[in-house]
Order: structure tokens, then sequence, then C-alpha cells
């Protein structure tokens, strides 16, 4: 069913607010210290982006028909030009130190290729299947098909996605893939430093089960 002229208004509206929410919290995840995971969704960001500004757009036609023909103008029909000003000045900041192209609305999916979850992971199309996972079986040889078939969750298409936005993208996104397995190889150092303390310890724990067993010796006598 075709969305009335106020609907999308108000879809307008709300759609622009949480682009501008989504730019905050990537701002957000820059502040944590993830800088490599930000960039890589930072690309991401105008597959939200763009598409805001023709909505914005066809929401003030139909609102200025609205108003022609009916006449009396939509409720929040006076705010999409603030919005459109907004969208404008967020697309600025966007750009202004992205040096790669921007996504084409006709490639593809047309979604976001990688979603980023609260803790600053990374997943592939709309799974729970990490980047990384992708990535590294794409260098190891197996094809898109081979990939996708692999997951319930991941279609053709989405990995198609990835590689593409991999490949134009390359260099952010190893940076990413650098910073995650630097990240592992510390939890791994630090999981192996533990483990002589607690090898030293069950051995302890032994000893004195040992003693609480074994008769004292000036008893025995």
């Amino acid at each position: 069913m075709t969305p009335t002229a106020q609907e999308t208004v108000d879809f307008a509206i709300d759609f622009s607010a949480e682009v501008r929410q989504k730019w905050d919290d990537l701002s957000l995840v820059t502040q944590r210290g993830q800088r490599e995971a930000a960039e890589v969704i930072h690309g991401v960001f105008f597959y939200y982006l763009l598409p805001c500004f023709d909505t914005v757009r066809v929401a003030q036609q139909l609102a200025e028909s609205a108003a022609r023909y009916g006449g009396q103008p939509l409720p929040g029909a006076d705010r999409l030009p603030a919005v459109l000003t907004d969208l404008e000045s967020l697309r600025r900041e966007a750009l202004a130190d992205w040096q790669y192209p921007l996504p084409d609305p006709s490639a593809g999916t047309g979604l976001p290729p990688v979603w980023m979850d609260e803790h600053d992971d990374i997943y592939a199309g709309r799974s729970r299947v990490r980047l990384d996972t992708i990535i590294e079986e794409y260098e190891s040889g197996a094809s898109p098909e081979d990939i996708a078939g692999g997951y319930d969750t991941l279609s053709l298409a989405d990995v198609q996605d990835v590689i593409s936005y991999y490949l134009r993208h390359q260099k952010v996104v190893d940076a990413y893939l650098r910073r995650r397995e630097a990240e592992a190889e510390k939890l791994r150092q630090e999981v192996e430093d533990a483990q002589p303390l607690k090898a030293e310890l069950k051995a302890q724990i032994k000893e004195r089960w040992s003693r609480r067993k074994t008769p004292d010796a000036s008893l025995a006598e």
C-alpha cells in the first residue's frame, strides 16, 4: 500500500533523526578507542545518509502538493527544510576525511554490507558471521558461493557485497583486521600466562590434600 503524504513526512523526519543518531554513535566508537572499527563503519554510514536525502526531498514534494490541493500544510512539513539543512551539514562532516568511493545504490542489494553490534564487533550482511571470517575465507581462496554455502544466515548477495566493500575499502578493513588479530593474540597470551598459576595452585592443593591424608610421623612413632 502506498504511504500517504503525511506518513512520508513523518517517516522522513524519523529517518533523519535515526541517521543523525547513527553518526553520533559512530563518534562514540572512536571515543572508546576503536578507531579502526569506526573507519570500517564510516563507509557503511553512507548507505543510510544518501537515501535519507531522497526521502526528505520526496516528502517535501508531497507536502507541497498536499498544501496546494488541500489548502492546509501537513503537520511537521515545516520542519523538512531544517532537516535537509542538517543532513547537508552531516554529509559535509562525514565526507571531510573520507577518501573512498560512495556506495552505488544500484549495485548489490542496496543494503549495508556489514553492521556493528554494541561491542564494536562487525558482522556480514544481517547475520552473526563476523567480517573477519568472511575475509579470511576469501583470502584463503574460497569463492563467494562456497562461503555463502557454509552459513544458513548468509546469502550469496550478502557475501558478494562484503567482498566488494572490502576490495573498495581494503586499507581501513585491513587495519581493523590487524587490530582484531592483535587483540586476539593479547588475549591468548593472557590466558597462557595464567596457566602456570593455575597449575601451581592445583599442585599446592594436591600437596595439602596429601598431607591431610598422610598420618603424622610423630604419632606413628
